[in-house]
């Protein structure tokens, strides 16, 4: 019986191990798409600033250029910039935080669950109150979702 709860001890913090590295990774790529985002906001608007900058120039030294190309280009690089920024903020910034406050509330349980993971690689016996309590700890550990 005891070898039993062992097996299923070592199991669970196996299983919670796997799922915080799980949800780090998704942490990460979300990292990395909230930083694409930012850089390509800030990329088409230095590129849009240039172009607008020197039609600018342009008519200063005396030559015909539009005045609504100078606009939209303009225009074009502060919406877009605005729009890569309000992705950032609001989808990429939810997510991470999401993954990072599943990644700590998996974190806790694995610390609670310490004492019950010693017991089991030593062997020693583990009680009805501490599989009670380890019970517990382990369907909060499955209330955490991937999505």
């Amino acid at each position: 019986m005891d070898n039993q709860r062992c097996k299923e001890v070592l199991s669970q913090k196996e299983k919670v191990e796997n799922r915080i590295k799980q949800l780090t990774e998704l942490k990460n790529k979300w990292n990395t798409i909230d930083s694409v985002l930012k850089y390509t906001g800030y990329i088409i608007f230095l590129i849009t600033g240039a172009v607008a900058t020197l039609c600018s120039a342009l008519v200063a030294a005396g030559v015909k250029v539009p005045l609504l190309l100078i606009l939209k280009t303009a225009s074009v690089g502060i919406l877009h910039s605005s729009l890569t920024k309000v992705l950032s903020k609001t989808i990429t910034s939810s997510k991470k935080k999401k993954y990072k406050k599943q990644i700590n509330h998996l974190n806790s349980c694995l610390d609670k669950m310490y004492l019950f993971f010693e017991k089991a690689e030593t062997n020693q016996l583990i009680s009805d109150e501490e599989i009670e309590e380890f019970l517990k700890l382990k369907n909060s550990v499955s209330g955490v979702t991937t999505v």
